[in-house]
């Protein structure tokens, strides 16, 4: 583990020193659902609203099977990384650049069901988790990418050649 904050070599010590901010900022503990299989319902675009694509640094990156989906779950932790027994008290929204690659509905209280649409619809899509605190304060964005992929293999499909002469004429 390496040291934080400002490091000076002394020879034979180290001198650390770190600045923490008091006070509360909001941050967010990502946790992902098992990956299920879609229904025909979840292939169908749903009225996910397409926002434009991020210019941040993106946050995770996550490979989904063209018929599968999971839920995907933000929940606040203090300036320390520790989740917080306090709900956040604001909105929680999630959004996609991407609605032919995703379907994503949205529960409201930081989590979102996110299903790949399929039918051969694969790549890239952007994910974004946005918080906005309710008295105020920086507005949380995390961004994301969902990488849908092909789907695993239930069966095969036949390919026959051009019928060819085996008799002379």
């Amino acid at each position: 583990m390496f040291p934080l904050g400002q490091v000076t070599d002394e020879g034979d010590t180290l001198l650390q020193v770190r600045r923490i901010v008091k006070g509360r900022r909001v941050g967010f503990q990502l946790h992902d659902g098992p990956e299920d299989r879609t229904t025909p319902a979840d292939r169908i675009r749903n009225g996910t609203p397409a926002v434009p694509t991020t210019a941040e640094r993106i946050h995770t990156v996550r490979d989904l099977r063209e018929d599968k989906k999971f839920t995907r779950t933000y929940a606040p932790v203090d300036e320390f990384g520790v989740p917080t027994g306090a709900p956040f008290d604001g909105t929680q929204v999630f959004t996609t650049a991407n609605p032919e690659l995703l379907n994503v509905t949205d529960n409201g209280d930081g989590s979102a069901v996110v299903a790949a649409v399929g039918g051969g619809a694969l790549g890239p899509a952007d994910l974004t988790f946005t918080a906005t605190p309710a008295g105020g304060g920086p507005v949380v964005v995390i961004p994301d990418t969902i990488n849908v992929v092909d789907g695993d293999a239930q069966g095969f499909a036949a390919t026959d050649s051009p019928d060819e002469e085996v008799t002379p004429d």
